[in-house]
């Protein structure tokens, strides 16, 4: 099984700016006897509900990176501090981790991807 989500933005910047990612998350396991399946592919809903609430149209910044203090009132709603900063390899490292708190199957890996010549994985 291989959910894929997008975060996308149509604007580019030069500036403060966030990034699109492709995000592909990997899951493998032995199918279901009578389902044929490795789990409902709907449980992964609650994966993108995440990616959402936390990361989607927002800024991610490291919460050591100088800037990070400044843009935190301006930027409140938006702005989230992580404790890494935000590589492709870091990120993909997070989203294994929260994501595999879920426990929806055996996760094999996060793959990331910023622009269709760029990928990055995450396999622990």
């Amino acid at each position: 099984i291989r959910p894929v989500f997008a975060l996308t933005d149509t604007c580019k910047c030069e500036r403060i700016h966030g990034h699109n990612l492709l995000i592909t998350v990997v899951y493998e396991g032995n199918a279901h006897p009578i389902t044929e399946t490795v789990f409902d592919f709907t449980d992964t809903k609650i994966l993108k509900k995440w990616l959402d609430d936390n990361w989607d149209h927002k800024f991610l910044i490291c919460d050591q990176d100088p800037l990070a203090n400044l843009l935190t009132g301006a930027w409140e709603d938006d702005l989230v501090k992580l404790p890494f900063f935000p590589t492709s390899e870091m990120l993909a490292k997070e989203l294994y981790r929260v994501f595999d708190l879920y426990k929806l199957g055996n996760l094999k890996r996060i793959e990331i991807s910023e622009t269709s010549s760029s990928k990055t994985a995450f396999t622990p």
